[in-house]
């Protein structure tokens, strides 16, 4: 076998951790995805996929008392035996459902959380600082946020946000409109985008509870916490 038909044999083989692979990267917020990360997590996904397909077999042999043929690693390790497009296909339907496993397992952070239980690690599995208080549970999402360029202060509850891969900006619910500086209202909006460069911005949370270590006093919406203008 020359060493083009070896390499359609792999490319044809490892089909599911492609299309397993396709649907993570789409799925998921990362980021840039480097030719090498396709050709090495696509054939890992692969392999997960016919490594699925091989325990399925042996619970359906077990059970029905029957021998059902697996030859993915013939496959693998024999250049003469041709590639079993019956397993492939079952591979490849697998993949989907993998795919949107480890997506989840990915959005979800499982893997860090796990590491975090176990004392093993501190990340927080975010692309940046900004997105992990924005993905927490912890964090109300009722903000304060302060323009000094256009003199505004926007309070609302973000709705949604750019991540790092797309044109910056927040979308806000239930907005107030203030000047900043004054912290005089100026009109109330049901919704709002605010298409700016987010180091920019200045973000306050209101809502999130103070801790015992801090004395703390109110501050009005319009006026700067920190004694600027």
């Amino acid at each position: 076998m020359g060493l083009t038909d070896l390499t359609f044999k792999i490319i044809l083989i490892f089909i599911p951790g492609l299309i397993s692979f396709v649907i993570v990267d789409n799925l998921t917020v990362h980021r840039e995805t480097k030719t090498h990360h396709w050709l090495i997590y696509s054939f890992l996904l692969g392999f997960l996929a016919y490594l699925c397909w091989y325990g399925i077999v042996k619970i359906i042999g077990c059970s029905l008392g029957i021998v059902i043929p697996f030859d993915f690693f013939d496959n693998l390790t024999n250049q003469q035996v041709r590639p079993n497009m019956g397993q492939i296909a079952v591979g490849t339907i697998i993949s989907v459902p993998l795919g949107f496993f480890v997506a989840r397992m990915i959005n979800k952070k499982w893997l860090y959380n796990l590491a975090k239980r176990f004392d093993v690690s501190d990340k927080f599995g975010d692309l940046d600082l900004f997105e992990y208080i924005l993905n927490s549970d912890d964090v109300p999402k009722w903000v304060v946020i302060r323009d000094k360029d256009s003199d505004r202060a926007y309070e609302g509850f973000i709705w949604a946000w750019s991540d790092s891969t797309e044109r910056e900006g927040v979308f806000l619910r239930d907005v107030k409109i203030y000047e900043n500086t004054s912290g005089e209202w100026l009109y109330d909006m049901p919704a709002l985008y605010l298409s700016k460069k987010l180091d920019s911005l200045r973000f306050e949370f209101p809502c999130v509870e103070y801790t015992q270590h801090m004395k703390f006093g109110n501050t009005k919406v319009g006026e700067e916490s920190n004694g600027e203008t």
